[in-house]
């Protein structure tokens, strides 16, 4: 899209706005709120090809056991095809590690934890689920009072992926906001 530079006394017109509006930005596509234990967050037929890439906004998680926060895409879990890592490290000093997923069914987005008001927060783009190539993510976290991280990965299958899951590797999610936007195309 050309940009368009208005002039002083020019009158700016509702397709002129509609076209700034549609052409920028991310587009909200789905949310889950949780307030009681679940083993999974689910979006259904969230990928679709009118967007190329999507960011995942999680913010709030609280978990029933300490672990990892995992994605996978489909609507089963595989047993292989996901390689990436989630480096960690804590700011007091204190323990630094990795998560690795060397071909296996899920890649791991950032550290869970389970006590009282120890919340974490994640942001991770994924890029092009629905295309029926490698699909790509990276994304990074805060969470566990003190634990910093980032992640990267991807699902190696070239399959044209709809549907995103979520869940801890250790037990429940027990509560948090789970956000999907897709990336507008100009």
């Amino acid at each position: 899209m050309a940009i368009k530079t208005f002039t002083t006394g020019e009158v700016l017109t509702a397709a002129d706005t509609n076209t700034y509006l549609n052409n920028g930005g991310l587009v909200w596509i789905a949310e889950q709120i949780i307030t009681t234990s679940t083993a999974t967050v689910e979006f259904v037929n969230c990928f679709t090809s009118t967007y190329a890439n999507y960011r995942l906004v999680i913010s709030n998680v609280l978990c029933i056991n300490q672990g990892d926060i995992r994605m996978y895409f489909g609507t089963t879990l595989g047993a292989t095809g996901y390689y990436g890592s989630c480096f960690y490290d804590r700011s007091d000093g204190g323990l630094t590690g990795y998560v690795r997923s060397n071909n296996i069914g899920t890649v791991s987005i950032g550290l869970s934890d389970n006590a009282a008001g120890s919340i974490s927060s994640y942001s991770v783009d994924i890029f092009e689920p629905q295309r029926g190539t490698r699909t790509m993510m990276a994304g990074n976290y805060q969470g566990r009072v003190s634990y910093t991280g980032f992640s990267g990965g991807c699902e190696a299958s070239n399959t044209q992926f709809t549907t995103l899951r979520l869940f801890n590797s250790v037990g429940n999610i027990s509560q948090g906001s789970f956000r999907l936007y897709g990336y507008r195309q100009a």
